[in-house]
């Protein structure tokens, strides 16, 4: 296993623990009731459906775009 590795492996590991934590603490991190709290995390699968749907209709509508998307182009003038 090279350093990088080991890195990735190490920051994946203390993500996935933090993730544990936020999961654990909820209800103590967003200080909102247990439906409200129930109700954002009800969001967040929404808005993943939500993005591949837009994502997929991006892909058929223009595969250029699509390949270009989550890179940074940059069109100013100085850049050569």
């Amino acid at each position: 296993m090279t350093n990088d590795q080991g890195a990735l492996r190490s920051g994946a590991l203390g993500l996935a623990a933090a993730m544990v934590f936020v999961v654990v603490n909820w209800d103590a991190l967003t200080g909102a009731s247990t439906g409200l709290a129930g109700s954002l995390w009800a969001a967040v699968p929404i808005f993943f459906v939500c993005g591949v749907v837009w994502a997929a209709a991006i892909r058929r509508r223009d595969a250029e775009v699509y390949e270009r998307l989550g890179h940074f182009i940059d069109e100013s003038p100085d850049a050569a």
